[in-house]
């Protein structure tokens, strides 16, 4: 919920994607590649923090999308198989985006590379999808 929120503060504040993949380095059971540019306007990185989902290591990183916070969830897939959202054979396609909302927020889950990508934000469909094809 805090995360839904945006009330956990950023632990690293860089729009370096380098910066930010170098906090993580020993931080996460895979390599985080974080895309160096976006396919959307206005959109830029804002900084990241390590966190826990059910005991779950995370990258969680922000995003400021026309002035909007889209928080980015990052976790190893094996990792995420504990999460009812992750068993979907249909995510095991990487072209296949989940979609839900929680209160005002939009949240997409998808697989990228050896990750499972959650993000979440007051944005539509499309900004969502864009966002999460940019980890391919």
């Amino acid at each position: 919920e805090r995360f839904v929120t945006d009330q956990l503060p950023l632990v690293i504040h860089s729009n370096s994607a380098e910066e930010i993949e170098q906090y993580f380095k020993d931080k996460l059971s895979f390599t985080l590649e974080i895309p160096r540019t976006l396919p959307l306007k206005n959109a830029r990185l804002a900084g990241a923090r390590m966190c826990h989902l059910n005991k779950v290591p995370v990258a969680y990183l922000v995003y400021y999308i026309d002035n909007k916070p889209v928080s980015v969830f990052l976790m190893h897939e094996e990792e995420a198989a504990q999460f009812r959202q992750v068993r979907d054979e249909d995510l095991q396609i990487p072209e296949n985006m989940k979609y839900h909302r929680v209160g005002d927020k939009l949240v997409m889950t998808c697989k990228a590379k050896k990750a499972i990508l959650t993000a979440l934000g007051q944005v539509d469909e499309p900004t969502l999808h864009q966002l999460a094809m940019a980890y391919e």
